[in-house]
């Protein structure tokens, strides 16, 4: 399939959207930089460009009838998460989504492998250095985060990353996976990310085992598993502050 130029201008100028919005999101997150007013202020002046850029990168792609109907449902989704949480989060994934159309989905796990990782370097050598260590009470280890469910956080999403790319999960897979949860327990004391990674494997062969088996259930499940999660994430902040707890 040939790539016109103008294609690949706009595929570019989307990697480098994500890769400042993720960068900075994740420097902001190293201790030594939190609360600092020159970082939150080259945060602020980046996100904007990137909003622009992502609306141009949206604008320049050519989009039929049909899809203006999730364009106006996102717009509705963008309001209503304005108006309540004051946040511009749902605005920020919102114009992500729109402007990756078309784009190499094995690009964009690329670009942000390489800038947490960057992030992670950053801070771990900021750590080292004694520059970055906050005081943490639970007796975890931030990794020069200003808490170790950051440092725990961004480990886990690098290692789903690079599941992504290399596109299996085998027995080596799996036991780099356990290890790598027994160390974030055991370092970090962050019991939900390593949950989450020791869980992983079986969760996959259980989505594996209903794809086999033509198993509608497990397929519905896997489709929209984001959405669920969104669901239960608001559902949970709802319910947490009620008087049963």
């Amino acid at each position: 399939m040939k790539v016109s130029g103008k294609t690949v201008g706009t595929n570019q100028l989307f990697l480098a959207s994500l890769g400042m919005m993720a960068f900075f999101y994740g420097i902001k997150q190293i201790y030594v930089f939190t609360n600092n007013n020159i970082i939150e202020g080259v945060n602020d002046a980046v996100q904007v460009i990137s909003y622009l850029l992502l609306l141009f990168i949206i604008l320049k792609r050519s989009f039929k009838i049909k899809w203006f109907k999730y364009v106006a449902i996102t717009a509705v989704i963008i309001l209503i998460g304005l108006d309540h949480s004051r946040s511009t989060g749902i605005l920020r994934w919102s114009l992500i989504t729109l402007a990756s159309r078309d784009m190499s989905y094995r690009k964009i796990l690329k670009t942000l492998f390489r800038v947490y990782g960057a992030v992670l370097c950053i801070s771990i050598v900021l750590y080292v250095l004694g520059l970055s260590n906050p005081i943490i009470v639970d007796d975890g280890i931030s990794l020069g985060f200003s808490h170790p469910n950051i440092a725990a956080l961004l480990i886990t999403t690098e290692l789903f990353l690079w599941l992504c790319l290399k596109e299996k999960v085998d027995w080596k897979s799996i036991l780099i996976y356990f290890l790598f949860a027994a160390t974030i327990h055991i370092f970090l004391e962050t019991r939900v990310a390593a949950i989450c990674l020791a869980f992983f494997p079986i969760l996959y062969k259980v989505i594996q085992w209903g794809k086999k088996k033509d198993n509608k259930l497990i397929k519905i499940l896997a489709c929209y598993s984001q959405v669920i999660i969104c669901v239960l994430s608001y559902l949970m902040v709802v319910i947490y502050p009620m008087a049963i707890y």
